[in-house]
């Protein structure tokens, strides 16, 4: 991530809070206006954030002012209506200021948005791995339950409505559902919705039929960017407009690409069921065992460790408690996965480069890492030594 270069002479002025934003650059424009990365004067206001992005709307120039209102006035009032999530972008604040824009004030995701890291990939033609599709997958599934649980449906979910963001000292990637300029606030927990909107090729078959709709349009369209994570082209393509409904209405996809696994292609066509009530539910697919199990399967440990309780989960592996059979002395061993569902050689040569550091600094300030040996091939193992046995129950 390049550093950012703030200009300090252009400032927005929040005249209710008296919050100062300093312009640092233009991140992209809409139909409503200018999205701007702001750097802010009170960190506080806005939950530790330094940085934040104003979405800002000059309403008097816009040839459709009375529909673009519409559009700004909702977005706020949905992002009010919820309650802070971490895979839902946050908002903080909304103002008029004394040059007539409205600026409404979200969290600023530092990572971009999905569509651009698409590009990216499709670019360079380097396939997504798919752990990758599946911690986002449960991300966005999580975001959209959250959404639900407040009776908003997005409606227009896309990868250019689904930002990355990554803190700055964690290695692990978040991703956030955002831009809620079209999203519907329902009334009653059972209610459907019935107007058309979104964008086509990723709007459900019940919205081309006029038929009331609830969550699962949702569901349809984050099957279809699952699909466009993986193939890097969208599910459903027409020449037309009235061929791409065909092919919609139909349920017409061509097969994901090799390389990824049955359960994948098996989630998709779940969430791409033409037919609403077949289609799977948010909470059925967050209770689905591919959705629920670690992100790669965990390899077996060496003979030579005896396992004892499992301390946590992480992406690659697992940590675990053992007692190595030679020695009877407690261990905490990382176990990590290979490929092809764990960890590519460049990682590993990273990790192995970084333990092997750890072990020459033989420092009392450092925890103790060693090697245990030659690489099984089911997986890569560190040895972090000594570790403190479990504490054994109080009396009764």
């Amino acid at each position: 991530v390049m550093p950012l270069q703030v200009n300090r002479k252009q400032k927005i002025l929040d005249g209710h809070s008296g919050v100062a934003y300093t312009f640092v650059r233009e991140l992209g424009e809409g139909a409503f206006g200018k999205a701007i990365l702001c750097k802010t004067n009170n960190i506080e206001w806005h939950q530790g954030a330094r940085y934040v992005v104003l979405k800002r709307s000059d309403l008097t120039k816009t040839f459709r002012a009375a529909a673009d209102q519409k559009a700004v006035d909702t977005e706020v009032e949905v992002l009010k209506k919820m309650h802070p999530h971490p895979n839902v972008v946050q908002y903080f604040s909304s103002f008029c200021d004394l040059g007539g824009c409205y600026s409404i004030v979200i969290e600023y995701a530092n990572e971009g948005d999905l569509h651009q890291l698409l590009e990216v990939r499709q670019t360079s033609k380097t396939p997504l791995k798919e752990r990758y599709i599946q911690a986002w997958l449960r991300q966005l599934l999580a975001g959209l339950q959250h959404m639900h649980a407040h009776r908003i449906l997005h409606r227009d979910l896309k990868p250019r409505n689904i930002f990355l963001h990554r803190d700055r000292n964690s290695r692990h990637q978040v991703v956030k559902i955002g831009d809620f300029g079209i999203s519907k606030v329902l009334e009653h927990t059972n209610d459907m919705a019935s107007t058309t909107v979104g964008t086509p090729f990723y709007m459900a078959p019940e919205l081309f039929d006029n038929k009331p709709y609830d969550g699962k349009t949702d569901v349809w369209s984050l099957g279809c960017v699952v699909y466009e994570c993986a193939a890097f082209k969208r599910p459903f393509l027409g020449q037309t407009y009235a061929a791409l409904i065909t092919r919609i209405v139909q349920g017409e996809y061509a097969a994901l690409p090799k390389g990824y696994s049955a359960d994948l292609t098996r989630i998709v066509a779940q969430m791409l069921q033409v037919d609403s009530p077949a289609r799977a539910s948010i909470p059925q697919l967050l209770g689905d065992s591919y959705i629920t199990r670690p992100l790669t399967s965990c390899p077996s440990l060496p003979p030579f460790l005896e396992r004892k309780k499992r301390l946590g989960l992480c992406s690659f592996g697992e940590s675990v408690l053992c007692v190595e059979a030679s020695t009877r002395r407690w261990v905490m061993a990382k176990c990590l996965a290979l490929e092809p569902n764990g960890m590519d050689a460049d990682k590993i040569a990273d990790l192995v480069t970084e333990v092997q550091a750890m072990i020459a600094i033989r420092s009392p300030h450092f925890v103790p890492y060693r090697l245990p040996g030659p690489r099984p091939p089911s997986g890569l193992f560190f040895l972090f030594s000594p570790a403190s046995p479990p504490r054994p129950p109080p009396p009764p």
